[in-house]
């Protein structure tokens, strides 16, 4: 994907003042979002989410990391830990995080094969104190596993995504306080499911459920009906949504700052224009690949989009160089804009735009610029 708004990253922040030329290269590599791939126990901190109290930076630990290293690294102090694509990590290992480290606020255990059921389950049972828990990509958890979440009284911040065999059917169990939740391409996750979660967390603010196939019009209704705090709504690829479901979210969800409705049938002209009109807020919209939107989408987003600073049209096939003119005057705050596979606007119609636009990032097929070399420049003189 050219641009993802994906659940909002645990920051690891330095106090006021520091230097940036004094960091030592795990200290930088932390700040640009790479986690190194040794353990690391800096005086940092690290913010759980908005509104949390940020907590120290405990242990991360990612790659080729062995057991005995890991146990090395325990401790009944640390509060946060972060073991992620740790391969080689048997799943004894991981499962005395629940026995050894007490305190812990915040885990990920992104992308650590060996994390199953019961693994999870010793881990996360009998800790209403967890506030974060990133599970992203760990294949083997299924229902029987991701129930004990009902123990996690207090998590605000929950990601779920690429897990294949959960159908969500423990969502009723999860905490009220729940404030973000991904579950991307979690393709057995029901409409069902979605509806109960819907109507258990009702402070939802960050909701992703990107091409899960069987949530449609009773997920939605659900949403619409109860989750009205919602500001970042990512459903791209569930194309069973109808549009009336649609103009139902949009007539709701007046908080909304961010939207994914890429690759859904359903969506059009009209769809987008009440979306705009309803959420003044929005900052950020994806209906890439969406055959209905058009030319008229554009005019109508260039005069109300007020707060729009990225745009995605990829695959958008009938929005046409008639739509230039408005995407040039219109959309002042714009700064991102995504017009790859747009085939109705010719070239240099996309080369114009970005030309006109020097403070927006235009993609697209923009015509290549040759530049001249001197030997260039004294031949074209010599033949004159």
């Amino acid at each position: 994907e050219d641009w993802r708004v994906r659940v909002e990253p645990w920051r690891l922040n330095r106090p006021s003042g520091s230097n940036a030329s004094g960091r030592t290269p795990a200290e930088r590599m932390m700040q640009l979002g790479v986690v190194p791939h040794f353990a690391v126990q800096q005086g940092q901190r690290w913010d759980c989410g908005k509104g949390d109290a940020p907590v120290s930076e405990g242990l991360v630990l990612s790659g080729g990391v062995t057991d005995e290293e890991l146990f090395t690294q325990l401790s009944e102090h640390l509060q946060s830990i972060r073991l992620e694509a740790c391969e080689m990590l048997s799943p004894d290992a991981i499962a005395r995080l629940g026995e050894e480290c007490p305190n812990l606020v915040a885990i990920s255990l992104a992308e650590t094969v060996a994390v199953d059921d019961s693994v999870l389950a010793a881990v996360i049972k009998d800790r209403p104190e967890l506030q974060v828990l990133k599970l992203d990509g760990c294949e083997q958890i299924t229902d029987r596993g991701a129930v004990w979440l009902r123990c996690c009284t207090g998590i605000h911040r929950c990601s779920l995504s690429r897990i294949p065999l959960i159908t969500g059917c423990f969502f009723e169990a999860l905490s009220p306080q729940l404030r973000e939740l991904d579950i991307s391409d979690c393709e057995l996750v029901t409409d069902a499911s979605v509806e109960a979660l819907a109507r258990q967390c009702r402070n939802l603010e960050v909701l992703c459920c990107k091409r899960c196939p069987l949530v449609c019009d009773l997920g939605m209704k659900g949403i619409h009906m109860n989750c009205i705090k919602l500001k970042h709504l990512g459903i791209s690829g569930c194309n069973s949504i109808k549009g009336r479901s649609l103009m139902q979210l949009a007539s709701k969800l007046m908080l909304l700052e961010t939207l994914e409705i890429g690759s859904i049938e359903s969506v059009d002209d009209a769809i987008l224009s009440t979306f705009m009109r309803s959420c003044s807020s929005l900052e950020k919209l994806d209906c890439r690949n969406c055959r209905g939107v058009s030319n008229m989408s554009i005019v109508s987003l260039s005069g109300n989009a007020q707060a729009l600073t990225h745009l995605n049209l990829a695959g958008c096939k009938n929005i046409t160089n008639e739509a230039v003119d408005h995407m040039l005057e219109g959309f002042k705050r714009l700064l991102f804009l995504n017009l790859h596979g747009c085939t109705g606007i010719d070239p240099e119609q996309v080369g114009r735009i970005a030309s006109g636009r020097p403070r927006t990032e235009v993609r697209g097929n923009i015509p290549e610029v040759k530049k001249f070399s001197w030997q260039d420049l004294i031949g074209k003189a010599e033949a004159s």
